[in-house]
């Protein structure tokens, strides 16, 4: 048996007093989901709009993933800003026979934003997004196409920030041999974080058209997922986490039987700081997920997994 692998970068480096560019890569090679620190542990909860493809979870079957992004802001004024950036995701089940009913998938897309500060709160803007989704199922190669356009909104305040966007999504799919199909819909995101002495609270919902990440078709996918986190004492803090995701199939001429499905998942955990840099970690974590048709998941609809972890963590600036 092959070792399970991962590995991770972040980057970001101020070009100028005005520009900055920042990038992150994160591989992973697993046999087995749960092998990897802090799985299960739900989307981002950000004002980002989500540009990340389905994803449903097979957690016993071999899986590579690599996510690759770039971006460049420049400030051009005291209160406005533009940049734009890339992305390119690979999703690959090298054992089919460990993942029947999903596929793999390679996407890649671009990105552009305007942001003006209204104040010293408040911000406004509009992003460009462009995502393509290719796909190699055993019915036929796929391809799915998403532009979408967010008119977003954010205000900080003392320990307390909301971010919403919303805007119109095209989407176009095609699969051979069946003829192409497109539409517009609408797309939202909202997220919230609050910021106490002691305890931090955070929620983000999201609506849109996406595909890949194991599912046959282009999916409406509604998320939610919310955490909490409580300092008990200085060096314990109490954490959970809850993420629901649901998906429908948007292209009913699809050669897929695959329809969509949910799943949910939960996670507590306490943490305790053993010095400066090194963190021990104890949790437990639970998933259900039901997507009829696809037998990877309706043989293992539920998992647990209880965990205890050391990490060590070192942070340094490059240059000066």
């Amino acid at each position: 048996n092959e070792a399970d692998q991962s590995a991770s970068l972040d980057i970001q480096y101020r070009l100028s007093p005005h520009t900055t560019v920042s990038g992150r890569d994160i591989f992973q090679k697993s046999s087995n989901v749960f092998n990897q620190a802090y799985s299960l542990s739900g989307a981002p909860i950000s004002g980002a709009p989500p540009s990340s493809p389905a994803d449903v979870i097979a957690p016993f079957a071999d899986q590579l993933r690599n996510t690759a992004n770039g971006e460049v802001a420049y400030q051009f004024s005291m209160n406005g800003m533009i940049g734009a950036g890339g992305t390119g995701t690979i999703f690959n089940y090298p054992n089919q026979s460990q993942s029947p009913g999903l596929y793999s998938s390679n996407s890649r897309g671009g990105s552009a934003f305007y942001s003006r500060r209204l104040s010293g709160t408040q911000y406004l803007g509009v992003t460009y997004q462009y995502v393509k989704v290719l796909g190699s199922p055993v019915s036929g190669p796929l391809e799915i196409q998403t532009h979408t356009v967010f008119l977003f909104y954010n205000v900080s305040l003392e320990g307390f920030s909301l971010s919403l966007a919303a805007g119109p999504q095209y989407y176009d799919y095609a699969q051979s041999p069946l003829p192409a199909s497109s539409s517009l819909t609408p797309a939202v995101m909202a997220s919230m974080s609050w910021q106490g002495e002691r305890t931090s609270l955070a929620a983000s919902y999201s609506r849109t058209v996406t595909g890949g990440g194991g599912l046959l078709g282009a999916m409406s996918a509604n998320t939610a997922n919310a955490s909490a986190r409580w300092h008990v004492a200085r060096t314990w803090t109490v954490g959970s986490t809850v993420g629901y995701a649901i998906f429908k199939n948007v292209t009913p001429l699809s050669l897929s039987s695959n329809q969509g499905g949910h799943s949910i998942s939960g996670t507590v955990s306490l943490d305790h700081s053993l010095s400066e840099h090194f963190t021990a970690q104890l949790g437990y974590q639970r998933l259900h997920q039901t997507y009829n048709g696809i037998a990877a998941i309706t043989r293992d609809p539920d998992t647990d997994r209880a965990f205890i972890s050391i990490s060590y963590q070192l942070r340094r600036p490059l240059g000066r």
